[in-house]
């Protein structure tokens, strides 16, 4: 498929010929970009298959495309890998969901712990991030979406843990073993969760819990790091070590 089409996120792609954009996507295209009839693009569903489409009916508020060639093509990260993150500050969270999306995160779980600086209580922000992951892999390529949970408490994230190859949660502790270390003693996993604590840090007895579930705790450096600046480093760092 040609590099250079623009790509869209349209529903159902993968298994209509005919497909109607949403119309979000469908303004992008007829008003922003200006695409006529018969132009070319490339869409995605979410499901891993990426479609070459003709725009087949465009006006100011619809867009359908014709399906003229399916390929699935996977630029997953080499493990599946789950985010388990403390509700924290809208932004933050925003910067967490783009960029994890970019770098191949399977799933993501905010969870509210005793420190958390935030609470999830609406749907709408669970959309938001939805969207904003499609507009992130529709950047970077990715054909598929991580999947956006609902917020968990404590004992949902720790029943969580054991559904996992490994776990590891990020500590300051200086006895942590390095992250480094815990992937290099698992290095046959395939579920991963890590696990990012509020900006002050988990309890004692929540650490403890977590560590009872089976999670390891691990250092990801001598820098005390932003939640959302370790939740994209500690990503990056187990999609490197578990690239071949």
């Amino acid at each position: 498929m040609s590099a250079h089409l623009d790509r869209f996120f349209i529903p159902d792609v993968s298994r209509c010929d005919l497909a109607q954009a949403d119309d979000d996507e469908a303004r992008h295209i007829a008003r922003v970009l200006r695409m006529k009839l018969g132009d070319e693009l490339i869409a995605f569903d979410g499901t891993g298959v990426e479609c070459r489409c003709r725009i087949a009916e465009v006006t100011n508020r619809n867009v359908a495309v014709e399906v003229l060639e399916r390929r699935e093509i996977s630029r997953e990260a080499p493990v599946q890998v789950t985010l388990a993150i403390a509700a924290t500050k809208t932004k933050a969270m925003d910067l967490v969901v783009r960029k994890c999306t970019e770098l191949g995160l399977a799933r993501l779980m905010p969870f509210h712990s005793g420190r958390s600086v935030a609470r999830i209580k609406d749907a709408a922000k669970i959309a938001k991030w939805r969207r904003t992951t499609i507009e992130a892999a529709k950047q970077c390529g990715r054909n598929t979406l991580p999947e956006i949970l609902r917020p968990a408490d404590l004992n949902e994230l720790a029943d969580a843990i054991r559904e996992h190859d490994l776990a590891v949660v990020a500590a300051v502790a200086r006895s942590a073993a390095t992250l480094r270390e815990a992937l290099r003693r698992n290095h046959m996993a395939k579920r991963i969760m890590y696990i990012i604590g509020p900006e002050g840090g988990f309890e004692a007895d929540e650490l403890a819990a977590l560590e009872q579930a089976g999670a390891v705790a691990v250092s990801l450096g001598r820098s005390v790091l932003r939640v959302e600046t370790a939740a994209i480093a500690a990503l990056a760092m187990i999609v490197y070590e578990y690239s071949d």
